[in-house]
């Protein structure tokens, strides 16, 4: 098995000597949906990753592949994809539609190669509590004083989820 994989916060593609340790062979977007059986995109919704995934790129994909969308639904066009998953070739799992929950009648439902779950799919019931107790002890540390565990410079604010 091969893995390749993009990251956009790099200029160009990264170098496979990078890559390497991982087992990764880096390439642009465009290779990336034509070549791999599976594509998972991962991507923070700033401004600047509305729309990342054209219409082009799942349209691009090889007969049965499958495209996992993680991120927020603005980063894979979703009428894009419908109009692909209707094609029959590839089928997705758009993880986040638009809007949450996506309202009957909406296209994507017709979509028998589309695998639609609520948000909360696989809630463990602790959610809330997970986040909320690192948070929690950040704001007591910088209450006192101190400094947060985990700081977020502003000039990655932009590339983080």
């Amino acid at each position: 098995m091969s893995s390749l994989c993009r990251d956009r916060e790099r200029s160009g593609t990264r170098s496979n000597e990078q890559c390497a340790p991982v087992e990764l062979r880096c390439c642009g977007r465009g290779e990336l949906f034509a070549l791999s059986d599976v594509v998972s995109v991962r991507a923070p919704q700033p401004a600047a990753t509305r729309g990342l995934v054209s219409a082009e790129l799942p349209a691009s994909m090889r007969q049965g592949s499958v495209l996992i969308n993680t991120s927020r639904y603005a980063v894979v066009g979703q009428e894009a994809l419908t109009r692909v998953l209707k094609e029959g070739r590839v089928h997705a799992v758009p993880g986040v539609t638009g809007p949450e929950v996506l309202p009957p009648r909406r296209p994507l439902w017709d979509c028998d190669n589309a695998l639609i779950t609520p948000r909360p799919a696989g809630s463990q019931g602790d959610e809330w509590r997970r986040p909320a107790d690192p948070a929690a002890g950040g704001v007591a540390r910088w209450a006192a004083g101190g400094s947060f565990a985990h700081p977020v410079p502003y000039e990655r604010l932009e590339f983080l989820a």
